[in-house]
């Protein structure tokens, strides 16, 4: 009778301390864009960091968002500092440097933009291939391969709000941004959506975005694939269509 009330202490026990080890042992930090307004946000806020979040919880997992800027995401992971962040293009160079899941976060739409006032003229692809043509682009952002094959003079500043300030005062051609980011600032600014216009023929890309992880990391695949699954898992039971509603 002794054993057996020692053993069910035990399991009673094993029981009670269970959910507080495995919620220890599944909890990660993952770093986040401080300025991808309105992905990922300054507050660790944003559509793109609560997909992550609420997939990683799908298979068990919390997350802890650190908010820095982009360029030193990029740096400490390819350094072996951390984890993973978001949000990462897949190119050449960053799958050298880094490890990627399969399953994109989501697609953005990134367009070549101008001040509608001053409009840039592109009848072909090759008319980007301009020395004089000023475009600017965000320090430390993975562009779309393409993106790079260009031939224009690039103008580098620390934030899409930089790039959008430049195009109105008329110090660039155009700029490269992703549509909802250019939607969401004009809105901030109390600026008419009109006042930028984008190529819609020429420089359109659908972009997958991505959670870049450490390769040093001795979990990192370990990550991705949950990640993976936790995103097959939103899309399948129909919480997916729900998260990406960007208001």
């Amino acid at each position: 009778m002794k054993l057996q009330f020692i053993i069910l202490f035990i399991l009673v026990s094993t029981l009670m301390l269970s959910p507080i080890q495995i919620s220890q042992a599944q909890t990660i930090e993952l770093y986040a864009e401080d300025a991808y307004t309105p992905f990922s946000n300054a507050n660790g806020s944003g559509m793109i960091n609560n997909l992550v979040i609420t997939a990683y919880r799908e298979v068990g997992v919390e997350v802890r968002i650190k908010v820095i800027p982009f360029a030193r995401i990029v740096k400490w992971l390819e350094s072996g500092q951390g984890l993973g962040g978001f949000s990462a293009v897949k190119t050449p160079i960053s799958q050298q440097n880094l490890l990627f899941g399969k399953e994109p976060v989501y697609h953005v739409v990134t367009k070549f933009f101008y001040a509608t006032a001053r409009p840039v003229e592109i009848e072909n692809d090759s008319d980007f291939n301009n020395p004089n043509l000023d475009v600017g682009q965000v320090n430390g952002y993975m562009y779309h391969p393409a993106f790079y094959q260009y031939q224009f003079k690039r103008h580098v500043v620390q934030s899409d709000e930089s790039l959008i300030k430049m195009l109105l005062l008329g110090r660039l051609d155009m700029a490269y941004i992703t549509d909802k980011v250019v939607d969401c600032h004009l809105s901030k600014m109390g600026i008419p959506r009109s006042t930028l216009s984008a190529q819609k023929q020429f420089g359109v890309i659908s972009v997958p975005l991505y959670v870049a992880f450490n390769k040093r990391h001795p979990n990192a695949q370990y990550y991705a694939d949950l990640l993976d699954k936790g995103l097959k898992r939103l899309k399948l039971n129909g919480k997916y269509e729900k998260l990406i509603v960007i208001k």
